[in-house]
């Protein structure tokens, strides 16, 4: 079993859960960020997790299945009808190579996650970018608007694990990118 399984935390809530190991995509923790014109902005991101992860898939029914029973209870029998969301998408519908073979959530927040490292250290939210690796501290919740009914995944933390290629929409930038130049200027 990796070091890095997904487990419910029940000390907060039936529905909030450490994720296992898994890739950052469209990454928005340093600035808030809207979709489209008159969305509230909100911190954001991607989880990628591989399909294989037994183990995680089954935390995450878990709590899934919790919050649609609060969403029953709160907004009634009706809550898991025909227009239900599950939090969870199958990457090979994408088609984007990186999406294939994995399991895909959109998590989001209008609060800033607080971000760490692998030491469990504090670290800026510019550092994570989208292709690293690291995992995050989510609760699932039910909504109800405008008839539409469903289970979204809230944002906590982030743990930043490791680098990892990165992808677009929201690449990290680097003085790097600018190494092979060997004039100091085209004005000289």
């Amino acid at each position: 079993m990796s070091k890095y399984t997904a487990i419910m935390l029940e000390k907060q809530s039936d529905r909030t859960v450490r994720t296992g190991l898994g890739r950052f995509a469209y990454v928005h923790l340093d600035e808030a960020y809207a979709q489209n014109p008159g969305d509230k902005p909100k911190y954001s991101l991607t989880f990628l997790f591989d399909k294989t992860d037994k183990q995680a898939m089954k935390v995450y029914e878990e709590a899934i299945e919790n919050a649609t029973q609060k969403g029953i209870d709160k907004f009634g029998k009706t809550f898991n009808g025909k227009k239900f969301h599950d939090p969870i998408n199958d990457g090979d519908e994408k088609e984007i190579e990186e999406y294939e073979g994995m399991y895909y959530m959109n998590i989001k927040n209008t609060r800033r996650p607080v971000c760490y490292d692998a030491k469990r250290e504090e670290m800026s939210a510019e550092d994570i970018y989208s292709g690293c690796f690291g995992r995050c501290v989510v609760e699932f919740y039910p909504y109800s608007r405008s008839g539409n009914t469903g289970v979204a995944v809230s944002l906590k933390s982030v743990q930043f694990l490791g680098d990892g290629e990165p992808l677009s929409g929201g690449m990290r930038s680097t003085a790097d990118d600018f190494a092979d130049d060997d004039d100091d200027g085209m004005l000289d």
